[in-house]
């Protein structure tokens, strides 16, 4: 897939500078090179895309397309609020690929396709069910409002000053008291779903 996109990006007139199979010999590419597209694939070195985002340090000029089989939304709004200019889908094509590059290159912040039928269905979706305020306290409806509006579990400790672990403990609580289940992004679903009770 690497030799690929590579040939793609070369035959479409991108200078390819290098290729990286580690995290470690990532970080010493960057230090040879300021290029101004970064394509950050899966998973490198067995850590993940937000992990590698931390531990990089990236010329602020150089914009960052993140690469990814993960399919988790609230990785992909962190991400997103985190500087990412391109999010792909590795399922997606080679030709939907060089038109992020071409987005990013110009300025503009690109989703594939299927991340954008993603959030479009994570946004308009009915309620899972009917909205009890009273099942939830006071802070854990402010949780939800704040998680309605995209914020991160960090972004919401600053918010209401109280610790990230604390957050997560009213999210766990939130889900248990609401019924919920499913993978780790269906609170989040839930209360976008809910916006307009809770925004």
């Amino acid at each position: 897939m690497v030799d690929a996109i590579k040939t793609a990006l070369i035959q479409n007139g991108f200078d390819v500078k290098a290729t990286s199979p580690s995290f470690a010999e990532t970080l010493e590419l960057l230090k040879k090179h300021s290029p101004d597209i970064l394509i950050l694939g899966s998973e490198l070195s067995g850590m993940s895309n937000l992990k590698a985002l931390e531990n990089l340090s990236v010329n602020p000029s150089t914009k960052v397309i993140l690469y990814t089989r993960n399919t988790d939304l609230e990785e992909t709004l962190t991400a997103i609020k985190k500087g990412v200019m391109g999010y792909l889908n590795t399922e997606t094509d080679l030709d939907e690929l060089l038109t992020c590059v071409k987005a990013v290159i110009n300025g503009s912040k690109f989703l594939c396709h299927i991340t954008r039928n993603a959030l479009f269905l994570m946004e308009n979706q009915q309620p899972v069910k009917p909205i009890k305020n009273s099942k939830l306290s006071d802070q854990e409806n402010r949780v939800m409002s704040l998680l309605a509006e995209g914020k991160t579990n960090d972004e919401i400790a600053d918010i209401l000053n109280i610790a990230s672990n604390t957050v997560n403990n009213h999210r766990a609580n939130i889900r248990k008291k609401l019924d919920l289940k499913g993978g780790k992004s269906i609170l989040l679903q839930y209360a976008i779903s809910q916006k307009n009770y809770y925004g």
